[in-house]
C-alpha cells in the first residue's frame, strides 16, 4: 500500500477525508495588481496574488485602499481571496445587464453613465414652473389684446385669433424617478 493510499485510509476512517479546513489571515494591503492584490501580513510576511473576488466574474468588484486592513480566507481548495475591507477605494457590481460603479470621490455610475447625471428634482420643477407661469401669461396677454385705433371713428377689436388652452404647473412627482434618489 503506498503512502498516499495509508493517509487516504486514515482520513477516510477518522471521517476527514476531503475536509476543506478554511483559514483567515488578517492582512494590510501592500499593492494592487489588476483583480489581485500583494497583503503584508503578520506585520512581516508578504502574501502575493491575493484575489479582488471570490471568483472570477461573480459580479462584485472591490478594490481595497492601499494600507488598509483586510480579512483573507483561503483552504486548501481555494486560493487566497479577500473577503473583508476595512477601506475601499471603488466598488462595482455587475447583475445581470445592470451595473453601478461607485468611486471614492463620491462619483457614482449606473450601467454606462451614457444618460449623464440625474434630475436635481427640486430645481427642475422650479423652472418648468417658472415656464409655464410665463407661457400662460402671454398666452393671456395675447388674448386680451386689442388693437389700438386705426382711424379716427372705428372701433376696436380684440384679437381675431386666440390661443386656446394653458399649461399646468409641474409637480416634482411627474419627473421624478423615486426609485433612485441622489444628493451632495
Amino acid at each position: 500500500m503506498s503512502d498516499r493510499a495509508i493517509i487516504t485510509a486514515i482520513q477516510k476512517a477518522a471521517g476527514t477525508f476531503q475536509e476543506d479546513k478554511v483559514k483567515m489571515l488578517i492582512g494590510t494591503v501592500d499593492s494592487i495588481q489588476g483583480n489581485t492584490c500583494t497583503c503584508i501580513v503578520n506585520d512581516q510576511s508578504i502574501l502575493p496574488g491575493v484575489s479582488l473576488q471570490a471568483g472570477v466574474c461573480d459580479g462584485l468588484f472591490i478594490t481595497p485602499t492601499i494600507g488598509s486592513t483586510v480579512i483573507i480566507l483561503y483552504s486548501i481548495q481555494i486560493n487566497p481571496f479577500v473577503a473583508l475591507y476595512s477601506d475601499i477605494d471603488s466598488y462595482y457590481l455587475q447583475v445581470g445587464n445592470s451595473s453601478i460603479e461607485i468611486l471614492n470621490d463620491g462619483s457614482i455610475t449606473l450601467n454606462d453613465g451614457s444618460l449623464n447625471g440625474l434630475v436635481k428634482g427640486g430645481a427642475l420643477t422650479q423652472k418648468l414652473n417658472n415656464l409655464e407661469n410665463k407661457v400662460n401669461e402671454l398666452i393671456s396677454n395675447f388674448n386680451a389684446h386689442t388693437h389700438g385705433v386705426v382711424s379716427v371713428g372705428s372701433p376696436t377689436s380684440p384679437t381675431t385669433s386666440t390661443v386656446n388652452g394653458s399649461l399646468t404647473p409641474t409637480i416634482e412627482a411627474d419627473i421624478e424617478n423615486n426609485k433612485i434618489t441622489h444628493g451632495i
